[in-house]
């Protein structure tokens, strides 16, 4: 995510000069790391830069095209785009098992009000059950999303 945050900066000018070429190298590095933001980033910049399609696939054998290209290829695969989370699904199983008993994996995911609600249920045994149950849920993928809607990596 620092490769990302740094082709952020250098593509809006944030804290250094505007380089269009280093964003794409910071970038680039992001998305070989299969970071979905760093690869719909370099889509956006092909798309101002370039206006020819073409797809490029990173050395990691992640695939990113142009837009114009993409949007051909989803107009055939699919309807609507899915929004990924930051968030990671392993860590939220992880928090579920380990802190549930205070909600760690709902503040996590943000879900706050359940989070709220499993923290004053501490005092009681019952929440920590919740915490189980939403590891299994979160590893069978009853849970796949963040409170933002983005599908958990």
């Amino acid at each position: 995510m620092g490769y990302f945050q740094l082709g952020k900066a250098y593509q809006k000018g944030t804290g250094v000069q505007v380089d269009l070429e280093k964003a794409k190298e910071y970038l680039k590095k992001s998305a070989d790391m299969g970071y979905v933001n760093a690869i719909n980033t370099l889509k956006q910049l092909d798309n101002q830069q370039d206006s020819s399609p073409k797809a490029t696939t990173s050395s990691s054998g992640v695939a990113y095209q142009a837009p114009e290209v993409a949007k051909k290829t989803q107009a055939s695969s699919q309807k609507g785009s899915i929004r990924y989370s930051n968030k990671s699904k392993t860590i939220a199983i992880l928090l579920a098992i380990f802190t549930g008993l205070v909600g760690g994996q709902n503040w996590y995911l943000g879900y706050t009000k359940k989070a709220t609600i499993q923290l004053i249920l501490s005092v009681t045994s019952l929440s920590l059950i919740w915490g189980f149950i939403d590891a299994y849920k979160i590893a069978t993928g009853s849970i796949d999303t963040d409170a933002k809607g983005g599908k958990l990596q």
